[in-house]
């Protein structure tokens, strides 16, 4: 699945959701304005690139979930996020987990029976500019959870 150059905005939930596939590229996107998460995927192997999102519930959210797809389970591991913008949120206090909302989320316990640690959910995340307007809102600019962790950066 290749989802570029679109643009993804005022939805009444996620702007762009790909779920139970792998190996996508979602890159130069625009997605603002969602109320929910402005990117959201769950599945292997992903490659997240040069995407704007502002104002999104939360601008990107990758759960682990657990898939039986044709017999083999898949997981949600070594997606990578390189070079987009996270700028500002709706202002909701939590995510659609309710959870305390970010900018960005990685999450490899998303009330999943397989919980993985959020550095196998990505394996790579770097190159990424985040923008809050107050720095209290959202409270977290990234939120790292997984295996019973939580690694809130603000």
């Amino acid at each position: 699945m290749t989802i570029v150059r679109n643009m993804a905005k005022n939805n009444e939930l996620n702007g762009m959701h790909y779920e139970a596939g792998s190996d996508a590229i979602i890159a130069s996107n625009l997605v603002y304005g969602n109320k929910g998460n402005g990117i959201q995927v769950i599945g292997p192997r992903n490659r997240i690139y040069n995407n704007t999102l502002s104002r999104n519930r939360q601008n990107l959210a990758i759960w682990q979930y657990v898939w039986a797809l044709g017999g083999s389970a898949y997981y949600s591991t070594d997606n990578i996020v390189k070079n987009n913008i996270f700028s500002n949120t709706d202002g909701s206090a939590t995510n659609l987990l309710t959870l305390p909302a970010a900018l960005a989320e990685i999450n490899g316990d998303a009330g999943q029976s397989v919980k993985l640690t959020p550095s196998q959910v990505v394996t790579a995340m770097n190159n990424n500019a985040y923008y809050r307007s107050s720095s209290t809102s959202p409270t977290y600019v990234l939120a790292w959870r997984g295996l019973g962790i939580s690694n809130i950066f603000s």
